[in-house]
């Protein structure tokens, strides 16, 4: 799955912006087209960034924007699947975008370089909430693991089938700054730092049991 090179253009809360994908066979030929997704969006701290991954003979899209998962088929490009937690967005209140933007500026920043900034944010518009989460991924069977927004040590992982829902912490020490950046097989590829701040990867194994 391919993302076709084009301008994203300006974007603000009133325009969502989408970018043109492709899906390739491993020897390098087109598949299919798979049309124009949901682009990044980014607004002061705040990153709204879509996550796309292919799930059997689906699309798996998971958009920041709201508290939604679905799949789409590939055929078809209908939603065979949904996965919406209702009522679940954190509004992004007046006082907390102020403190947003006021991080974005440098301590050197002149009075110009704020004004043209607050400028531009204001013409951006403040989002109504925060993202629903920061990444999501499947494993290879087709679990799909979703990473709350502000939260890097703890995903929520739908099994297979869609049926079920469990809430996993990561088994590295939260000052070793875990992420969860991959899966190999039944492994999870986790990114962490050592005691020397080095950069480290680790493999654990993915085990269920019954609750």
């Amino acid at each position: 799955m391919v993302r076709v090179p084009s301008s994203e253009g300006a974007y603000s809360l009133n325009t969502r912006l989408t970018l043109p994908y492709v899906l390739y066979a491993l020897d390098g030929q087109i598949v299919r087209p798979l049309g124009r997704l949901a682009a990044p969006e980014y607004f002061a701290q705040l990153f709204f960034e879509p996550s796309f991954a292919l799930l059997g003979d689906g699309l798996l899209v998971a958009e920041p924007q709201r508290f939604e998962v679905r799949v789409q088929s590939l055929a078809t490009g209908l939603v065979t699947k949904r996965w919406r937690v209702l009522g679940a967005e954190r509004p992004l209140t007046n006082a907390a975008w102020d403190s947003l933007v006021e991080s974005t500026f440098p301590s050197n920043a002149t009075a110009e370089q704020r004004r043209k900034k607050l400028a531009r944010l204001a013409a951006l518009g403040k989002p109504p909430a925060y993202p629903a989460f920061w990444k999501v991924l499947v494993d290879p069977r087709g679990r799909i693991w979703i990473n709350p927004y502000f939260d890097h040590m703890h995903w929520y992982v739908i099994n297979g089938n869609g049926a079920s829902m469990s809430l996993v912490a990561l088994p590295v020490s939260e000052a070793a700054r875990p992420q969860l950046v991959d899966f190999a097989g039944d492994l999870a590829v986790i990114r962490h730092v050592d005691d020397e701040g080095a950069a480290v990867l680790s493999f654990f194994r993915i085990t269920e049991s019954a609750p």
